[in-house]
């Protein structure tokens, strides 16, 4: 190994005191031409518009609700399990479809049946009978049926879950 003199020590301590300008230097070049470009944009927006030119953006074309399928999220329920050995949790989300008219109505005129009829629903079940795929797609098929009742029949067409933990 070569020993350094004291001129290469100084050397390598001047290129990093240079590259530490440098990048305040480059930092501060930034941060200028970003001020100056939203104070230039800022100024643009205050100008008048020039002879012949429309005064404002034209307004977006009026929204067109489309016939199809309505979605409506129900808030997440939180039950204990039936499990009698252990004390287990499910915490689900459910969306309800229905291409139905009226049928985001005819949930809220509802909720309070529907939320209660899908807590006994879900806090009847044990955990080895909704950890599988077969248990979830049973619940679902059951959650179905039971808003349906509830509702009126054929109403709700599917129904998903958004979140669905158990512990």
């Amino acid at each position: 190994m070569k020993a350094l003199d004291g001129n290469a020590v100084g050397q390598v301590g001047f290129s990093r005191l240079g590259v530490v300008a440098l990048g305040f230097v480059l930092a501060g070049g930034l941060v200028a031409s970003s001020m100056t470009g939203k104070a230039w944009a800022a100024e643009e927006e205050k100008k008048e518009p020039a002879q012949g030119a429309p005064a404002a953006k034209p307004a977006p074309p009026p929204r067109v609700e489309r016939a199809g399928p309505s979605i409506v999220e129900m808030d997440p329920f939180l039950v204990n399990l039936a499990d009698a050995a252990e004390t287990r949790f499910a915490k689900i989300t459910i969306k309800l479809e229905s291409a139905a008219a009226g049928f985001s109505q005819s949930v809220d005129e509802h909720l309070h049946q529907i939320r209660d009829s899908l807590l006994i629903l879900i806090s009847s079940k044990h955990y080895s009978n909704i950890r599988t795929v077969e248990g979830k797609l049973e619940l679902r098929d059951n959650i179905l049926e039971r808003v349906n009742a509830i509702v009126g029949e054929g109403k709700v067409g599917a129904v998903y879950f958004t979140e669905f933990v158990v512990q």
